[in-house]
């Protein structure tokens, strides 16, 4: 059972101008990656300036903008590692019109980083050049999860159709709750159902996706959206480029396009 008391962490920031989104889970595979490039896209195709905060070492959301991350100078971890105090000198542009990285190398595993907040200051002195900043968080690094958590405003919980699936909403509750210096007080305000594949009839009323969507309804009750398994994500990852401008008319892309339809009106 999903515990209906999960609440997560914010402090109100009240200079944020640009709207800031954190995609994140404690573990890996669940699409946190796939959605922030993904939602980026369709906010860009949407005309909206976006910047993409890449603070997981593996570095996939720079790879999936098509960022080689081995020939950057500069990157996430000069930041965490507060050799930078600003975050201007290693954005870079990406071959997406609107889309603007602050691109992760995996250097970033052997960050020293001292508090929770240095994304949220970073962040500070560009809110007004962007519409919307996307943070992708890696698994496992609390450090780097919470820097993203307390820069947003809204975290995005991606989840897979695995039978671990709800669990790990417990699991990431309790995981929140061990920060340090930050208040626990809200919900996730988006789930993501990522790589679900239906039952192949109609009539067939079980299976995983249908249990956890249940499961997940009858606790959060909005706000919940599945992307669909597709072939065409892994085809983008390689391209470098998010659905959005490479296979738009996908099955994954009408659910991503849907999702940042949803986040613009939230």
């Amino acid at each position: 059972m999903v515990n209906a008391n999960f609440i997560f962490c914010r402090e109100k920031i009240e200079y944020m101008v640009a709207k800031v989104i954190t995609f994140a889970h404690h573990k890996g595979g669940t699409g946190k990656t796939t959605s922030c490039i993904n939602v980026a896209g369709f906010l860009a195709r949407a005309d909206k300036k976006v910047l993409v905060v890449d603070l997981d070492p593996q570095a996939n959301a720079t790879s999936g903008l098509g960022i080689e991350k081995n020939t950057l100078d500069k990157s996430m971890y000069n930041i965490m590692n507060e050799e930078l105090s600003i975050i201007e000198p290693i954005l870079i542009n990406t071959i997406i019109d609107n889309i603007h990285l602050a691109p992760a190398h995996p250097d970033l595993m052997e960050a020293e980083i001292k508090n929770e907040k240095i994304v949220r200051k970073v962040l500070h002195n560009v809110v007004n050049s962007y519409d919307y900043i996307l943070i992708d968080t890696p698994p496992s690094n609390k450090k780097l999860i919470m820097n993203g958590i307390s820069a947003s405003e809204r975290v995005v919980l991606t989840l897979d159709p695995g039978v671990f699936a709800l669990e790990g909403i417990d699991t990431f509750s309790e995981f929140m709750k061990t920060a340090d210096n930050i208040e626990l007080n809200f919900k996730p305000d988006m789930i993501i159902l990522t790589k679900a594949k239906r039952p192949p009839f109609p009539l067939i009323k079980r299976g995983p996706v249908n249990e956890i969507l249940e499961e997940l309804e009858s606790t959060f009750l909005e706000n919940i959206y599945i992307v669909p398994y597709s072939i065409d994500i892994y085809e983008s990852h390689k391209q470098g480029v998010p659905l959005s401008h490479s296979f738009p008319n996908s099955r994954a892309s009408v659910a991503y396009r849907k999702i940042a339809d949803n986040l613009m009106k939230l």
